[in-house]
């Protein structure tokens, strides 16, 4: 008796921490509170706000999942007309929070990943500034033979840290540059591109 209530304290315990995993991801697992997860085939593409994901990289917003041989996969930011997501990595996520993740230095380099080294990829964090200029935190949970990527995802704002983009200044910010970018590329409306600028 002794040695099953140890055993049952011991599995609260790690349902409890699991919020902000470490290390190994367990696939069968549903994602965390706060969390969002999705399983992408080879070559499909995600927008991180709205979870809808595509099946080309010019048709979702922030993460395409490439397939560049049988073998030989790239987790890339996408680019588009309204803005690109950028990314970059990051060891320990549950540290990270709006203010840090405005101040890390993204790049357009994706992720590498290789079918025969799939079991190191889960539990790979990182930040990706989104097209619309917001931040997320995600994950790999598993990288599948079949060539699929599952990932977990959450956004820092204001469902997950209270503050939105009107409270956060570098989320503003990033926000009406991706839509100044946005007007100049169509070469549309002037004048809303000249208030954009005064606001930032």
């Amino acid at each position: 008796m002794f040695f099953a209530l140890v055993g049952l304290l011991a599995v609260i315990g790690c349902f409890l921490t699991w919020g902000e995993r470490k290390g190994p991801l367990s696939p069968g697992m549903g994602p965390p509170e706060g969390w969002r997860r999705v399983t992408l085939p080879a070559s499909y593409s995600i927008d991180l706000e709205t979870g809808a994901v595509k099946g080309s990289s010019k048709s979702a917003r922030d993460l395409w999942w490439e397939a560049k041989t049988q073998t030989e996969f790239c987790l890339c930011p996408c680019r588009l007309n309204n803005g690109e997501a950028l990314m970059a990595p990051v060891p320990e996520l549950a540290a990270l929070g709006t203010d840090r993740a405005a101040t890390l230095p993204y790049s357009a380099k994706g992720i590498e990943l290789r079918i025969h080294e799939r079991e190191l990829a889960s539990g790979l964090g990182f930040a990706v500034r989104t097209g619309e200029g917001n931040f997320a935190k995600v994950r790999v949970v598993k990288m599948d033979g079949n060539r699929s990527l599952t990932l977990e995802w959450r956004m820092p704002g204001a469902a997950a840290e209270g503050r939105g983009a009107a409270s956060n200044p570098a989320l503003e910010s990033r926000r009406l540059l991706a839509e100044v970018r946005a007007n100049l590329r169509g070469g549309k409306d002037p004048e809303r591109v000249a208030v954009l600028l005064d606001d930032v």
